[in-house]
């Protein structure tokens, strides 16, 4: 159930403890997918990222009342923009993901002031 709700964000190979009684799972050494961001529209592609230790709590008997928790140990990420207009086309990577028009309008932006950067070095 895990890799359902995680699967676009960490990468499959998990070492996975889990109680069921307690509600609560623990992952160590969770690699984040490398295309993570660009899956949400934003130019930008991980070089490395990873999560020491995940803790997750699900309430089980009281999921409509209580939030579910995520609690992340030792995270390491280094990000670098896409610069390359073949890897990054934003119409392709908005198409099939469920981004508000809040979210479109901050990547709309985001590129247009990348665009602007990259026309002030030429």
């Amino acid at each position: 159930m895990l890799r359902k709700y995680l699967g676009n964000i960490i990468e499959d190979d998990l070492k996975i403890s889990t109680s069921l009684r307690s509600g609560e799972a623990n992952l160590e050494g969770v690699l984040i997918k490398k295309d993570m961001f660009q899956q949400y529209g934003f130019p930008l592609e991980i070089i490395y990222g990873k999560i020491s230790r995940m803790k997750i709590k699900v309430p089980y008997t009281s999921l409509s009342s209580e939030p579910v928790q995520v609690f992340l140990d030792g995270l390491d990420v280094v990000v670098r923009p896409i610069t390359d207009m073949a890897k990054w086309d934003l119409k392709n990577l908005v198409k099939g993901t469920n981004l508000t028009e809040i979210e479109l309008s901050i990547n709309h932006y985001v590129w247009d002031k990348y665009e602007e950067l990259k026309k002030s070095k030429e």
